[in-house]
């Protein structure tokens, strides 16, 4: 399952589907990428931020942040529906639901109460500050919800407690054909919008509102395939989305260039403006096609569809622990002056493979390893 690990199997029990390990590997490697790029000029929200970098101010950081945003969670989330469809036929319901809460819920507590106030502590110690117990007194005062990236193992938990509850999926969400699953799922996005003007966030999940639609869908697919998981598009279907890609990319750049009537990344985000809207055809259009043909990709390649060795088995990990790597690293290189995209360059490797690091650590403590692998 992405990111956590899962017994990769085709309808052959003894050949291992290495390509989606490593479709897996890379995702989680992009997520870190993303979180970096972000405060450096990039798009998105991130802990730690930059005086140096204004958001939006590099378009090529910004350009990355947001084809990600299209298909990188959407990805996650097909995988998840896959593999949790064939878990829950091997384990049955009660068994399943087990697992998950072990390996999604106990992460979700542990992160939610103690990741924050780790960040926390990193920043004073880099102001050369005090540390007290009040930075877990003040912190778990103001809880309010899942915190950081917990708001992915949050609502997948809920995806596949509903899968357990109710293992058949509707026949008009489980189509055939891509066409009407994109209806669906562009008029859904667009009708999330309109009831969320303001794009304001699910506090409890720390959830956008806005990606839900994606996600739900992309679940559902995974879901609704059998192995080797091929996500269904005819050759008519991926033109009528590249087109409309195109479409709306040009307009998208068209509406932002226009100076009469300016809009914030925010606009995109909630309400009916043509700016929103338009996004909400971007990003699922854009998203299937970029996440299809990388994973096609992926299948095809003969570097990319081999063993990648024990790298994959720390995914999980490494997508636990990046958010306190990614920030301490960040944090300890506040004063360096670069190019955005040189400083994002070098501090994704280096949270790449800090995480992996550390997760390589932490498998290995007693009890921790029976969560993350």
């Amino acid at each position: 399952m992405a990111p956590t690990q899962s017994k990769l199997v085709s309808q052959n029990p003894t050949e291992r589907l290495y390509y989606l390990d490593n479709f897996r590997t890379y995702l989680t490697a992009l997520v870190i990428c993303h979180h970096v790029a972000a405060p450096y000029g990039g798009l998105g929200i991130w802990f730690y931020s930059s005086k140096l970098y204004p958001p939006g101010s590099s378009p090529t950081l910004s350009a990355f942040n947001a084809l990600n945003q299209s298909y990188f969670m959407g990805s996650f989330f097909f995988l998840s529906g896959y593999f949790s469809k064939k878990a829950l036929k091997r384990k049955g319901a009660k068994s399943f639901l087990k697992t998950k809460f072990l390996k999604l819920g106990v992460p979700l507590v542990v992160y939610t109460l103690l990741a924050a106030p780790a960040q926390i502590a990193i920043l004073k110690l880099y102001n050369k500050e005090v540390l007290g117990w009040d930075i877990l007194t003040d912190y778990w005062k103001a809880l309010d919800g899942v915190k950081g990236t917990m708001w992915f193992s949050a609502l997948l938990l809920i995806f596949d407690s509903v899968a357990a509850l109710c293992p058949s999926i509707p026949a008009f969400l489980a189509q055939s054909t891509t066409l009407p699953s994109f209806i669906l799922d562009i008029g859904a996005a667009c009708l999330t919008r309109l009831v969320n003007p303001t794009g304001a966030k699910i506090v409890l999940l720390n959830l956008k509102p806005v990606y839900l639609p994606q996600y739900v869908a992309s679940y559902v697919l995974g879901a609704s395939l059998e192995s080797p998981p091929t996500p269904p598009v005819t050759k008519t279907a991926r033109n009528v989305l590249l087109a409309s890609t195109i479409v709306s990319s040009t307009a998208l750049v068209g509406l932002g260039l226009n100076k009469l009537r300016p809009y914030s990344a925010n606009a995109i985000l909630g309400g009916t403006s043509l700016p929103a809207l338009t996004y909400a055809v971007w990003n699922e259009t854009t998203g299937y096609l970029l996440g299809t043909t990388i994973l096609r990709l992926f299948k095809t390649s003969k570097w990319l569809n081999r063993s990648w060795g024990s790298i994959g088995r720390y995914s999980y990990a490494a997508f636990l622990v990046h958010p306190i790597v990614c920030v301490a690293a960040q944090v300890w290189t506040d004063e360096w002056h670069a190019l955005p995209v040189v400083k994002a360059t070098v501090l994704s490797v280096v949270g790449v493979v800090g995480s992996w690091s550390v997760g390589w650590v932490l498998v290995r403590v007693p009890r921790c390893g029976a969560v993350l692998l």
